[in-house]
């Protein structure tokens, strides 16, 4: 089996084609609950191809950067990126991931909610 994202988080590279960065991140959203510690520090990068408006797997980098914060406990930056992921985000999925960021999106509505009243 797979023992590092390495060969992954190297097509990254700002130099790379937009299709081999799309390659990229479907692999390491394949293998993100492996390798989060690794995926981690590359979140700066990740982060920009998001940002990118040109970028045309922008929801895919929020998605892996959703899952990255997920694992850090950064519940607040992955639930930002997991509205970012738009339809990438399935709430169909019946994984601990989806329903953590599910159910703090709830909170944080309510929280919201109360404080405009």
């Amino acid at each position: 089996g797979l023992t590092s994202a390495s060969n992954f988080l190297a097509l990254l590279d700002e130099n790379e084609l937009e299709p081999v960065k799309q390659y990229a991140l479907e692999k390491l959203n394949e293998v993100v609950d492996q390798f989060w510690p690794e995926i981690a520090d590359f979140i700066p990068k990740i982060e920009v191809m998001f940002e990118d408006k040109e970028f045309g797997s922008r929801k895919l980098a929020a998605l892996l950067a959703s899952k990255v914060f997920y694992h850090l406990n950064a519940l607040q930056e992955a639930m930002q990126y997991a509205l970012g992921a738009e339809d990438l985000f399935d709430i169909t999925q019946k994984t601990e991931f989806v329903e953590t960021i599910t159910a703090k999106c709830i909170d944080e509505y309510i929280r919201l909610s109360v404080a405009a009243i």
